[in-house]
């Protein structure tokens, strides 16, 4: 069978291959219709091509291990409540004596000025100098006012 020919199957062919994947999807087929469908050999290659790709499906499914819940037992309820709240309870006593540890720094209420910095190497010569004239390469924004 070509590939182009299954974009331009008729409409018995379409009846016959959806009557095949309803079989194959384990669905209610009339013996018949089946039957009908059967008699034709593209028909039952599709059947097995199908069956085939079932097969080969089931088979690539990943393996999946199901453990049963089961609820814990009280004890172990109990004793998982009980250590949250121990650790709940030492994080808040915690939190409070480092709190109350805590020092607070003393207010600065003088303030300092800070001397210019100088420079320990004087700035060297220009090379350039760059000199702006007025109207030659420079235009004042006043003078167009």
């Amino acid at each position: 069978m070509n590939p182009d020919d299954a974009l331009h199957e008729s409409p018995d062919e379409n009846r016959r291959r959806t009557i095949v994947d309803m079989l194959v999807d384990g669905e209610a087929v009339d013996k018949s219709a089946l039957r009908d469908a059967l008699n034709d050999a593209g028909t039952r290659d599709y059947f097995i091509d199908a069956l085939l790709l079932r097969q080969l499906a089931v088979a690539m499914a990943p393996n999946t291990f199901r453990a049963e819940a089961r609820p814990p037992a009280p004890a172990a309820r109990v004793l998982r409540w009980s250590a949250a709240a121990v650790a709940a309870l030492t994080t808040a006593v915690a939190g409070y004596t480092l709190g109350r540890e805590h020092t607070v720094p003393p207010t600065v209420s003088e303030s300092r000025t800070v001397e210019a910095a100088r420079p320990s190497v004087p700035a060297p010569e220009p090379t350039r100098t760059i000199r702006f004239e007025p109207g030659k390469n420079w235009i004042s924004s006043m003078e167009g006012q």
